[in-house]
This record gives structure tokens, C-alpha cells and sequence, in this order.
């Protein structure tokens, strides 16, 4: 019996004992995770694994953990001869931990003992580790806890957790590294003392620690990293920024606003309102269309993480624009100090350079009437609807705002008055930047025959294209270089500022010449370049004199050619200049039309036959282009061009009504799906009529007028049009331009329905 209890006490205490085997093995399991989380955040060193969790701690390794659970030991160590002359008569300045101790004691964290000494080798107690911690938390000593609470402290603020083990003890003077983990661990989820924020934010946001590696040990839950939605320019000079979290401390955000690819061109950017996710920022005036980038500083989320620096790229304010049918004014951009540019919903002419038809009013007060002497007016190059407006005595001030008034006496190309006579107006932002002063931006041969000169803005033509403006002479050399002809580029990516020069004789290559620019204007004849010079190379390419490079026919009695360049309108348009002759010679012919209409398709010319020399199905035919056609820089080609192109059976296109539609309250734009004549009856008002329902009978309404505004568009103008009537747009007959075929009604296509253009 006494053996059978012998036994079970045994296996009693082996179980015990195992039982307390397995809580140590937890406990020690846990202090070491905690261990590696403070060595991956560079607050507790050791030997490979070795933390020395058994080692008591000296009071220069505890002067190390404070500033490394500060996140300055980057800073103590670059301001390590600052930090490492101390007080202390025990602490050499070489002494590794001298500036750990030096800052400690700066910052008022530790203190020494009365004989001047800090005893560095001594170990501290876990009272006075405890201490530490609760300074790092921001807890002021002598007012927030004194010696004798420091556990109190400690305890109400989370640091440490066995409320009963600390309310017993006075102190333990055998303190452990692995007590000094414990508390560290705890004290990085604390909230610091008057602040949202953890230790670890703290640390995180100051990057002492990063936000990566703080969210793969748990010590912080938001992996939400702030950035910006959007950027929208609701106006010139107003920003809203929209965030992906909601943040807090807006007034400590800092901004700062640049163009994207000069970040030296800053705007002044000012927090108006804030809230949540939202951002209104105040801005100097935006460049219309330009590229920014905001720059957000010190942004903090919800959860106290903090952003450095948020970076989001924006196009700044385009002023809203009017799309109509109808004529209106468009849309209004303020371009500098003195100009802006108008632009319209319908084609305008120089007609629309008249002064009169302008007034400008500021804060709603009249400030430039429109006459010659306060305003000057100007086409804008490549754009058939927009126009400068210059101010000559006045100026536009930043954030102002303007009213721009335009006449309805201003008439369109289709000789609409704006807003069918009674005028319109438009609001916009003053842009105060000063105006560039016109200048050459480069000098570049395009091949040994042309030279392309670029200006920072529209050029007068005049002036841009004289011989006199120009000298260029190989470098030696008194004999200067001519040019045939000149060319002002006014497509819409041009815009009037680059100049072609087609020389009289080749550049040499591998030559310098010297080139002088002098007395060319900008478009409004104010601003000139006196006189610049520059230098350029000969270039090896030879430029191509072959004008056409491909022929085909599109019907019986049409050819198309292409060209490589932009030609002569009066060579490209003169029937002379081309031959149409059958591979087997027995066929001949010269075009009895030409469309060449640069503005269309610089690239392209429509020969069209006579009618008794239709082409013949898989006949081989070529055209022979004379060597007297001259390019639009003067050019000839050195002999003549000769394209061969196969026939067709295709029978003449010929042109129908395409479209109709009312685009003021007496006038009906049409357009044709083929070029039309310049002549009767295609022009004339007794050809077409508009057919509608007045109960159970059908009326006619003619027009006044037909006007030609290119081969596929004409405005036709009646006394009155009713909106709520459904037309019928019908023609007697429409020529082609060749004025060989005509549509009439029995080949259908010279009807359609009449729609209502947008207002």
C-alpha cells in the first residue's frame, strides 16, 4: 500500500513538474519574440541570438535603450562629438556610450550622483529603468510620479501589468535584461503623454523605424499608407485634394505646388478648409492645361501614422468650354498680363479683329472699352475659331475677375452675328504674369536645302518671311546665303511660331554658317527682335525634290495624288502642270479640275478628268507631274515626276447632301459628301428649298442666301426658322466640282432631314 503511494506522489510531482516546465517555456518564449521585435526596430543588440535576457542591465546600456526607443540614435551619433564631452568626470569622451549619456543628461532623461560622477559600469535598478521609460512616454518626473510612484505610474498608464507583484515591492535592484524588454515592448503601444499617437508611430513617422517592418510585428493594425484620390482645379486659383483615409491636424500639413517639369515655377498654395479626406487649397493663378505636382508634408491618419510626404501630379484650372452649334463664345484663357485668348464655337475671319466688338469689365466695374488705341486684336495661327485680345494701356491682375463682352455685330464665317445678334459674355480669372518678349528658341537645318527657325511665340508673317530679316553666311565666307520663299507653320502645333526657309543653294556639310535674325515682329507688331544671332552646321541630307510619291483613282474620272510636303497652291492648282497618259499611248489627257486645299489636306491633290476621258478598268495608267510645280518653300523638283497607278471601273462619285442641321435662328449649316463648285447651281438660292407639314399641307421655305464656305460646307440664310418644325432640306441639283456631274432627284441623295444643332 505505502509503495502504491509512493508511486502516485511521484507521478504527481512529475507532472508539476512538467506543468512548470511547459509555463517557463511559454514565458521564455514570449520575452524572446518580444526580444527579436525590439532587435528588427534596432532598440536591443546582442550576440547573433543572444539577447543576455539573464544579464543585469549597467546604466550605460540603459542611457542607450532611451535614445534608441527615442529614435535618436541616428541623430546622437551624427552629433556624436556635441553629445560625447558630458559632465561627468567618470565618462571619457571616447568611451562608446559617452553620447548616449551625454544626450540623456542634456535632455534633462538622467542624472549622475552629487559627486560628479554618472557610474556607467554600475547596474540600475527596475525602478529606476521603469523611470526612464515613463520620460520616454513623456511623463515628467516630480510632476506627473516621484520616486515612490514611479510603479503607480507605470501601472495606471499600462507599462506594466501585475498590479499586485509592483504594489509590493520597493524596488529590485537585480534587474534584468529581460525585465527591460518586457517594459519596452509594452511602452511602444502606449500613447505618448498629450499626444494621439503610440511610441511606435512616433518612431515610425519620424522613420526611425519603417511602417513595413512595424506592421509585420503587429505593433501598429492600420496598413492603409495615406496617398491622394484626386486633384481637381475647380478654379484659377482653388485646389480640392481628395485623400484615401481620413487624416487629422490639417493646419500641420505643409504644401507646396510646382509645375511638373520646372520645379522652380512654384505656386503659393495656403490651406482654406479642410476636413475628413477633403482639402481646399488656395493657389497663385494656374496656368491653364499645365502639369503640377502637389506636395503634401506631415500628413497624419486617424490612427497617428505619419506621411512625410504625399506627391500627386494634377492639371491645373481649364476654364469650362462652351460647346454649341450655334455662335457663342467658347471658352476665354487668360495667357498673361496683358492678353488673352478668345475662342469661339463657330469659324471666324480677320473681321473679328475689329476692336469695337469688344469691352472688358473688372468686378463688374467697366474697365477697357473697345477701341483701337486700348486694344488690339489678332487671328490665333492654326485655329480657325480663336482670336488674342491685347491690351495696350491696362493690364489683367492675378485673381481678379473680368467679364469679356463681344458684340453681336461680330459676325462668324457662315455671317452669323454672335448669339444671333444680341452678343455674349463670359467671365474669367486675371493671369499677372509679366509677357516673354519675343525671341528665337533654335536654328536648325532640316536637310541641306531648308532651314526651320523656331520663336517662343506667334511671329508676324511679314517680317518672319523677308529676305531682309535674315542673313546667313558660311563661316569665311562675304556671299550670303538667299532664301527662295519663307512659310510660317500655322497648324495648331505650330501655332505660328516656327518658320521654314527654303534656301536658294545647299548647305555645305560639315560647314558652319552664321545666321542673324533681325526686325521680325511677334503676331500683334508690339514686341521685336532687334537682332540675334546663331550658329548652325551643314547637315548630309539631301533633301527629296520628288514631289509626288503615290497616284490612284478613286473613280472613272478621279485621280488622287499624295505629296511628302505642303506645295505651291497656284503650281498644285494649275491643270498644266499635269499629264495623264495609258502605258500603251493611246490614251492622253490634262485634268479639267483641281482640288488642292491646303487647309484640308496639305498632303493631297484631286485631279479630275473631262468627261469624255473616263479611265478603263485594270488599264495601266501614269501621270506625269512637271518639274515646274514648286513646294511651298519655292522648291521645283529637278525633273519631272511620273506615277503609274492602275484604272477602275468605279463610276463617278458624285456628291450628295450629307448633313443639315440649324445652327442659328435663320441658317442652316449643310454638308456634302463630296467637293461641290464654287459656282452656279450650287450657289444659288433657287436651288434648294426646306419642305415641312402646316397641317394636312406641304409648304416650301427658300432661302435668302447660299453661301460657299469650302467644297464641302454651305450656309443657307431664311427670313425665320420655327425650332419645333421638323425640315426637309431638298435640292434641285448639286454639281460636283469638276462641274461635269450633277445629282438631281432621280439619283436620289439630294434630300435630308433638317436637325437641330446644339445651343
Amino acid at each position: 500500500m505505502n509503495s502504491i503511494k509512493r508511486i502516485i506522489a511521484i507521478l504527481l510531482a512529475l507532472v508539476l513538474s512538467l506543468s512548470i516546465c511547459t509555463v517557463a517555456s511559454a514565458a521564455d518564449n514570449e520575452i524572446n519574440r518580444r526580444a527579436d521585435a525590439l532587435n528588427r526596430i534596432n532598440v536591443l543588440y546582442g550576440s547573433g541570438s543572444d539577447y543576455f535576457l539573464n544579464d543585469n542591465i549597467k546604466r550605460s546600456e540603459a542611457a542607450a535603450f532611451i535614445v534608441r526607443i527615442l529614435g535618436k540614435e541616428k541623430y546622437v551619433k551624427e552629433n556624436s562629438k556635441q553629445y560625447s564631452v558630458t559632465n561627468y568626470k567618470d565618462i571619457g569622451k571616447d568611451q562608446w556610450y559617452a553620447a548616449y549619456i551625454g544626450y540623456c543628461s542634456k535632455e534633462g532623461i538622467i542624472t549622475g550622483y552629487p559627486d560628479g560622477n554618472y557610474r556607467p559600469s554600475e547596474y540600475i535598478s527596475e525602478k529606476a529603468f521603469v523611470k526612464l521609460i515613463l520620460t520616454a512616454l513623456g511623463y515628467e518626473y516630480n510632476k506627473d510620479f516621484t520616486w515612490n510612484t514611479v510603479f503607480k505610474k507605470a501601472l495606471e498608464a499600462g507599462l506594466l501589468k501585475d498590479s499586485e507583484k509592483y504594489s509590493a515591492i520597493t524596488d529590485n535592484t537585480n534587474y534584468k535584461r529581460s525585465g527591460a524588454v518586457d517594459v519596452m515592448y509594452n511602452a511602444l503601444t502606449l500613447m505618448l503623454k498629450n499626444d494621439e499617437r503610440t511610441l511606435i508611430q512616433s518612431l515610425v513617422n519620424s522613420e526611425a523605424v519603417q511602417r513595413k517592418v512595424a506592421l509585420e510585428l503587429g505593433l501598429i493594425q492600420d496598413a492603409v499608407i495615406t496617398s491622394v484620390e484626386s486633384v481637381t482645379a475647380p478654379g484659377p486659383q482653388r485646389l480640392e485634394v481628395r485623400l484615401n483615409e481620413e487624416i487629422k491636424n490639417h493646419s500641420n500639413i505643409g504644401i507646396t505646388i510646382y509645375e511638373t517639369n520646372n520645379k522652380n515655377n512654384k505656386l503659393t498654395a495656403k490651406l482654406s478648409t479642410s476636413g475628413g479626406k477633403n482639402l481646399t487649397i488656395d493657389t497663385s493663378a494656374q496656368t491653364s492645361d499645365m502639369d503640377y505636382t502637389v506636395e503634401l508634408q506631415n500628413v497624419e491618419d486617424m490612427q497617428g501614422n505619419l506621411i512625410s510626404s504625399v506627391i500627386y501630379s494634377f492639371k491645373g484650372y481649364k476654364n469650362p468650354e462652351i460647346k454649341s452649334d450655334f455662335f457663342r463664345i467658347s471658352k476665354v484663357e487668360a495667357v498673361d498680363n496683358s492678353m488673352i485668348d478668345i475662342y469661339f464655337t463657330q469659324p471666324i475671319n480677320i473681321n473679328a479683329e475689329v476692336a469695337l466688338h469688344y469691352s472688358i469689365k473688372r468686378d463688374g466695374s467697366d474697365y477697357v472699352t473697345g477701341s483701337f488705341s486700348n486694344i488690339k486684336l489678332k487671328v490665333i495661327p492654326g485655329t480657325d475659331n480663336g482670336i488674342s485680345l491685347k491690351l495696350l494701356n491696362n493690364r489683367f491682375y492675378t485673381g481678379e475677375k473680368y467679364t469679356l463682352t463681344v458684340s453681336g455685330n461680330l459676325m462668324s464665317n457662315y455671317g452669323i452675328g454672335l448669339m444671333d445678334g444680341s452678343g455674349d459674355k463670359m467671365d474669367f480669372t486675371g493671369n499677372g504674369q509679366e509677357p516673354d518678349s519675343i525671341q528665337v528658341i533654335s536654328a536648325v537645318p532640316e536637310d541641306d536645302n531648308t532651314l526651320i527657325i523656331e520663336f517662343n511665340k506667334a511671329v508676324d508673317a511679314s517680317s518672319a518671311i523677308t529676305n531682309s530679316s535674315y542673313d546667313i553666311k558660311k563661316n569665311g565666307s562675304s556671299v550670303p546665303v538667299t532664301f527662295i520663299k519663307g512659310a510660317v507653320l500655322s497648324d495648331s502645333d505650330n501655332g505660328g511660331r516656327i518658320v521654314k526657309l527654303g534656301l536658294l543653294n545647299p548647305l555645305e556639310e560639315g560647314s558652319s554658317y552664321d545666321i542673324k535674325v533681325r526686325n521680325i515682329y511677334d503676331s500683334f507688331r508690339i514686341g521685336r527682335i532687334a537682332e540675334t544671332t546663331f550658329s548652325i552646321a551643314g547637315v548630309g541630307v539631301k533633301k527629296n525634290m520628288d514631289s509626288f510619291i503615290y497616284a490612284e483613282a478613286i473613280d472613272k474620272g478621279t485621280i488622287s495624288l499624295f505629296t511628302e510636303r505642303p506645295l505651291d497652291t497656284a503650281f498644285a492648282s494649275n491643270p498644266a502642270i499635269y499629264t495623264i497618259l495609258s502605258a500603251d499611248s493611246s490614251y492622253s489627257a490634262v485634268p479639267a479640275n483641281i482640288v488642292y486645299n491646303p487647309k484640308l489636306n496639305p498632303y493631297q491633290v484631286k485631279l479630275y478628268l473631262p468627261m469624255g476621258k473616263q479611265l478603263e478598268s485594270g488599264k495601266t495608267y501614269r501621270v506625269r507631274v512637271s518639274k515646274l510645280l514648286k513646294d511651298h518653300l519655292g522648291h521645283s523638283d529637278t525633273e519631272d515626276t511620273v506615277l503609274e497607278f492602275s484604272g477602275t471601273g468605279s463610276d463617278v462619285i458624285k456628291p450628295v447632301l450629307n448633313e443639315a442641321k440649324i445652327i442659328g435662328k435663320r441658317h442652316v449649316k449643310v454638308t456634302l459628301s463630296q467637293e461641290i463648285s464654287n459656282s452656279t447651281p450650287n450657289t444659288s438660292a433657287g436651288n434648294y428649298y426646306l419642305e415641312y407639314k402646316s397641317g394636312n399641307d406641304t409648304k416650301k421655305l427658300i432661302p435668302s442666301s447660299v453661301g460657299y464656305i469650302d467644297p464641302f460646307t454651305l450656309i443657307m440664310k431664311f427670313d425665320s426658322l420655327d425650332y419645333t418644325i421638323d425640315y426637309t432640306l431638298k435640292a434641285s441639283m448639286i454639281r460636283d466640282y469638276s462641274n461635269q456631274y450633277s445629282t438631281t432627284s432621280s439619283d436620289g441623295g439630294n434630300s435630308c432631314s433638317v436637325y437641330m444643332g446644339e445651343q
